[in-house]
């Protein structure tokens, strides 16, 4: 997918960005001219991701951050602000996968993929929701997963329920939002990413791969220029939408 809205002067804070859609998401940002806040839980990986920007001529700057946990969240919000003074684009990325099977998921594992996938979604959105509202613009874009819209291959029921509500919260942001915010889902299928290479084998890879219509595995840039084109101005007419990044995977 070409981009060609430009997003020059844009403030755009992507979570989860240290390593693989998120890094990607930033990096494709930047290429078109907006200044990421580069955001993740691994401190050094976020470093690495700012660091890559600048490096290519980019604007960036990374901060730690837990998105499940709701003072960080709105901290790191007004470490913007008060740096560049608003926010105009949220790419929600950060998110966690275990592969444990329904009857054995113990709560706190349960608890902490919803922590992570879902509130830290809500805590994000919700930073930015009345500000965009005030300045009479905004772009979110949530990372979910064809998990949300069927089940995951690689990850369990606590995986697809969190990617099924990140849709949920996403088309309701969107009715709330409107007119001054737009807010789509983004919904990768296998990508070749560090989340995925973890707890895929080889064989199960190749098995969903070879299901697919382009049988190939995508890679984290094909998501990321999905991602932007609805972060830019040529996307201003969609909203509430979730556009499937999958090779066919969901194709009827």
């Amino acid at each position: 997918m070409s981009v060609t809205g430009s997003l020059d002067g844009r403030i755009a804070w992507i979570t989860g960005a240290g390593q693989g859609i998120g890094e990607a998401v930033a990096i494709v940002l930047a290429e078109r001219g907006a200044l990421c806040v580069v955001t993740d839980l691994n401190e050094m990986n976020a470093a690495r991701t700012a660091e890559t920007i600048t490096n290519a001529g980019g604007q960036a700057f990374s901060l730690q951050l837990d998105v499940s946990n709701r003072d960080q969240v709105h901290d790191v919000f007004k470490t913007i602000v008060r740096r560049h003074d608003h926010v105009d684009v949220l790419v929600n990325n950060a998110g966690i996968l275990a592969p444990t099977s329904f009857e054995d998921i113990p709560f706190n594992e349960w608890s902490r993929i919803m922590d992570v996938n879902v509130n830290g979604v809500f805590h994000c959105c919700q930073a930015v929701f009345l500000p965009m509202k005030a300045q009479g613009h905004g772009r979110i874009v949530n990372i979910a997963s064809i998990a949300g819209r069927s089940t995951s291959d690689l990850g369990g029921a606590h995986y697809t329920t969190s990617k099924a509500a990140v849709l949920g919260l996403t088309r309701h942001v969107a009715k709330e939002g409107g007119p001054e915010i737009t807010a789509n889902a983004v919904c990768p299928g296998m990508i070749d990413t560090p989340l995925n290479t973890k707890y895929g084998t080889l064989e199960k890879i190749k098995e969903v791969v070879g299901q697919l219509a382009l049988k190939r595995i995508g890679t984290a840039r094909e998501v990321a220029t999905v991602v932007v084109f609805l972060a830019s101005d040529d996307a201003c007419y969609i909203t509430g939408e979730s556009v499937e990044v999958d090779g066919g995977a969901l194709m009827i």
